[in-house]
């Protein structure tokens, strides 16, 4: 605190610059997220309407990784401390 009393100029600037790239950082994330949960749930709903084994082997791979993905990214979210709804389970969790 000392320091950015006596340079004024140079570190509030530095500061604010940090706090802005941590803020879109964690915006990014949360959009992510918000993206990962959509293509979840329309795997789930394609999931639903296949009936080739093949097909639905392949939705099967793709759901876990995504859900994997996205226990990753929510991990990350929590560190953070970032908390926005309605982030939780994913509507296929590998747990």
């Amino acid at each position: 605190m000392d320091f950015a009393m006596k340079r004024p100029g140079k570190c509030p600037g530095k500061i604010r610059a940090l706090f802005f790239h941590r803020q879109a950082e964690s915006d990014s994330l949360l959009e992510e997220l918000a993206d990962l949960q959509q293509q979840i749930s329309a795997i789930n709903s394609q999931f639903d309407i296949l009936t080739d084994e093949e097909l639905i082997s392949a939705c099967c791979f793709q759901m876990k990784a995504l859900s994997t993905r996205y226990d990753r990214l929510l991990r990350e979210a929590r560190l953070r401390g970032l908390h926005q709804e309605p982030y939780g389970l994913p509507p296929f969790s590998s747990r």
